[in-house]
C-alpha cells in the first residue's frame, strides 16, 4: 500500500460511507455500484502489504503449512513447490508490497509460489477482484508462459480463468477463461510497462452452461466485457468427486508456471475481494 493510502483503521469506515452516500466520487471510467447490490456488511478481503508472512521456512507443497499471510482479519494460505522462494514482503519509498520469485534452478514439473484465499467463491455470484500488479524491469522472456493470478476450481483441472503472461514475452499478459478444461478464450490483452504498477479489476461469475461473466478494467479503463461459458460441470472432472464438480472456485495469486532455468518475479499490492467495484477499486482506495 502506498503512503497516500487510506489508513487501515479508517478503511472500512470510509468504504461504508462511500457505498451509502457516495462521499468520494469514483472516476466515471469505472462502473457504478449496481443498485441492487450493497457493500458487504463485513470488510472485504484486503491485502496491502502491511501484514506479515508467517513461518516462511515451512512453505511447501502442502497448502497452509507455512508462508501464510496475515493482515487484520484477512488470512491467506501459502504454497511453495520446486524452485521458488517463499512469499516475501518488500518495501520501497512509501510502500510495502508482496513479492513472488522463482530461483531459476532446474526441476521437473511446475514451479509454484502462491497465496490462496481460503473460502471458496460461488459460481452463481459476481465477485469483484481488484489488485495492482508489477513485473520488474529486466524480466526474462518466458518460454512456458505463466499465471500471476488464477481462479482454481479443483485438481487436476487447469485454471478456469486468470491472468497469464504470454509465451515468448516478458510483460505481455492476457485475461483468459477456460471451459470444461479444454476450450480457452482470451477476454483481453494488455502490455505491462516494465517496472511500473498497473491497477486491475476483474468481475467474474463462472458458469459452465454459458451465462458466465468475465469483465476487466485496466488502469481505470474497461478492456473486456466478456460473456460465455467457463468452469467445469463434467462428471468426475474433479479428483475424488465422482459426480458433478463443486460449482465454486478459489482465488490464488503469485507465480505458477512450468519450470525454466530463469528467475521470474511478480509483485502484488492492494488486492481486494468484494461484492462491488467500490470495495475493490485499487485506484480509489490507494489514493492514486
Amino acid at each position: 500500500m502506498r503512503g497516500a493510502a487510506v489508513p487501515r483503521a479508517l478503511g472500512p469506515i470510509l468504504l461504508a460511507l462511500m457505498a451509502l452516500g457516495g462521499l468520494i466520487a469514483a472516476s466515471s471510467t469505472w462502473p457504478p455500484v449496481p443498485r441492487n447490490r450493497t457493500a458487504a456488511a463485513a470488510a472485504p478481503v484486503a491485502v496491502s502489504g502491511e501484514g506479515t508472512i508467517q513461518h516462511p521456512e515451512r512453505c511447501g507443497s502442502r497448502i497452509h503449512r507455512g508462508g501464510n499471510y496475515q493482515e487484520g482479519a484477512t488470512r491467506l494460505m501459502g504454497k511453495c513447490e520446486r524452485s521458488v522462494v517463499p512469499p516475501r514482503i518488500r518495501t520501497e519509498p512509501g510502500n510495502r508490497f508482496l513479492e513472488f520469485r522463482t530461483t531459476g534452478k532446474s526441476a521437473r514439473g511446475n514451479d509454484r509460489v502462491e497465496l490462496a484465499y481460503g473460502p471458496y467463491l460461488p459460481f452463481a455470484r459476481t465477485t469483484y477482484i481488484g489488485f495492482r500488479l508489477r513485473i520488474p524491469t529486466g524480466a526474462p522472456l518466458t518460454n512456458e508462459g505463466f499465471y500471476p493470478l488464477q481462479l482454481w476450481q479443483c485438481a487436476p483441472l487447469s485454471p478456469i480463468a486468470g491472468v497469464r503472461v504470454d509465451r515468448g514475452t516478458s510483460h505481455a499478459i492476457n485475461f483468459m477463461t477456460r471451459h470444461q478444461n479444454r476450450d480457452t478464450a482470451v477476454a483481453a490483452r494488455f502490455r505491462l510497462k516494465p517496472g511500473q504498477w498497473h491497477a486491475f479489476v476483474i468481475a467474474a461469475r463462472p458458469d459452465p452452461e454459458g451465462a458466465g461473466q468475465f469483465d476487466v478494467w485496466a488502469d481505470g479503463r474497461r478492456i473486456a466485457r466478456w460473456r460465455g461459458a467457463f468452469g467445469s460441470d463434467e462428471t468426475a472432472a474433479c479428483k475424488g468427486v465422482p459426480g458433478t464438480p463443486p460449482q465454486h472456485y478459489r482465488l490464488k495469486f503469485g507465480l505458477y508456471k512450468g519450470n525454466e532455468p530463469k528467475r521470474f518475479v511478480t509483485h502484488f499490492d492492494d488486492l481486494r475481494i468484494g461484492e462491488s467495484m467500490v470495495e475493490v477499486n485499487p485506484l480509489a482506495w490507494t489514493g492514486r
